[in-house]
């Protein structure tokens, strides 16, 4: 592990030397007018549904680290491994991916997703925020949020060379029904100074959530760097659900073990959601058998239906 860390360390100050930094900007919201919009990619295709007039359906989500930092750095081989995955995200409704940063061009190329929300680029740091959306369905985008805190430049994992946050959209599934989708990805590394600017993250989501969120049906998902066997974590992790309403798509079907890649949910009063799979997917791997990101593809059927409004009741006449 240190070995690797120094490795990338020499990497990154070896990048560092050839590209300028600038520091002195710190613009931590983009709002919809600034972030990159959701790109229609011509006309629908048979893999692209149109809404219907229906009160329920399902949404096939996929949350995935892409591990996209230019090849020297990545902890993968993007450069070989992101044109394959590409072809395999249409099978998904929604794909929230993360660390998008060097190849979104070849994640991108064979998907046949109508709506895509494509990384915003740096402005004050040497990476954006990695995170992309793409959408069979309706995608309406409203923010980027960048973390108010990092840590890290040559050490502890280097985050602040990206300037990593959430972004929200709001996803249409059919007339009269919404669904606001959170991006993430979270500040990593188990120094004190991580856990310390990973629990600020997820206190400025929560206060974000409840602000501008509020009784709306949400899905947050992506890359959280909570562990498992980290109680400090888990104490992050509890508020946050606490805080929030959410559910975790995991705990419902008892998973075990280090699980950093998340799926939330809540219903609203119009909107009831029902998660009904969790599973990472095997088929992202290479020829022999290689996964195509340090990470794992995490995929989940979310069930939703729209509730039917209560009719008043007619009023009895009373007896004389």
């Amino acid at each position: 592990m240190r070995e690797r860390v120094s490795s990338q360390i020499a990497r990154l100050l070896a990048i560092a030397l050839l590209m300028l930094v600038s520091l002195g900007v710190d613009d931590r919201v983009v709002h919809a007018a600034d972030a990159p919009m959701p790109t229609n990619r011509g006309a629908a295709s048979k893999s692209s549904p149109k809404l219907s007039p229906a009160l329920a359906g399902a949404l096939r989500l996929l949350t995935y680290n892409v591990a996209g930092l230019p090849g020297m750095l990545s902890a993968s081989r993007p450069a070989l491994n992101t044109p394959r995955v590409s072809p395999l995200l249409n099978d998904y409704d929604l794909v929230l991916a993360q660390e998008d940063f060097a190849y979104h061009e070849e994640l991108v190329g064979e998907a046949l997703h109508l709506y895509q929300a494509a990384p915003k680029r740096p402005i004050s740091s040497m990476f954006g925020d990695g995170l992309a959306v793409l959408s069979k369905l309706p995608l309406e985008s409203h923010a980027r949020v960048r973390w108010q805190a990092c840590n890290g430049y040559f050490l502890a994992l280097s985050d602040c060379f990206a300037e990593k946050g959430f972004s929200v959209a709001q996803l249409r599934l059919g007339p009269g029904a919404s669904v606001s989708v959170l991006n993430m990805h979270a500040d990593a590394g188990r120094s004190e100074g991580d856990v310390a600017a990973r629990q600020q993250g997820f206190r400025q989501l929560t206060d974000y959530i409840r602000k501008h969120l509020d009784g709306r049906a949400l899905i947050v998902a992506g890359d959280t760097n909570l562990h498992e066997a980290d109680a400090r974590d888990m104490r992050v992790l509890e508020q946050f659900l606490a805080e929030t309403g959410l559910r975790e798509v995991c705990r419902q079907f008892s998973c075990q073990g280090r699980n950093l890649d998340r799926v939330f949910y809540r219903g609203s009063a119009s909107l009831a959601l029902s998660a009904r799979s969790w599973q990472a997917d095997p088929r992202f791997v290479d020829a022999t058998g290689q996964p195509l990101s340090d990470h794992l593809p995490m995929a989940t059927t979310i069930e939703w239906r729209l509730k039917q409004p209560r009719r008043q009741g007619t009023p009895v006449a009373s007896r004389l």
